[in-house]
């Protein structure tokens, strides 16, 4: 997380990068240029996943699909009563674009770019 740090100090404009699905769309069809694209998904602090007893921590880089496969183990574990947020998520996900798309989109991704299709 410190060098991510240091080069968004580095390069201010530089686009943090997960997934592509947002930028993509903007270099290919609103023509935006972004000349310095930083992918941080091997920043530990970006994909890590820490799983508590009464909640989960979701580093802003981890996969949608990511997050639909650790909130079916929990409800795998759980009482019912304690894992119909886990359940309605997943069945919002569902509706969120394709596998493919959700392999690759970041939770911290979509809520930053705050698209409406999102």
């Amino acid at each position: 997380l410190e060098d991510l740090l240091k080069i968004k100090a580095q390069f201010p404009e530089a686009k943090l990068v997960v997934g592509n699905t947002e930028i993509g769309v903007e270099v290919k069809f609103k023509h935006f240029l972004y000349p310095v694209l930083v992918n941080p998904t091997k920043v530990k602090e970006m994909i890590d996943v820490q799983e508590f007893e009464d909640s989960i921590y979701f580093g802003a880089s981890v996969s949608l699909m990511d997050i639909d496969r650790i909130l079916r183990s929990r409800i795998e574990k759980l009482p019912e009563h304690q894992t119909r947020f886990f359940q309605c998520a997943i069945n919002m996900l569902h509706y969120f674009a394709g596998k493919q798309i959700r392999n690759v989109a970041s939770l911290g991704g979509n809520i930053m770019t705050g698209s409406p299709i999102s």
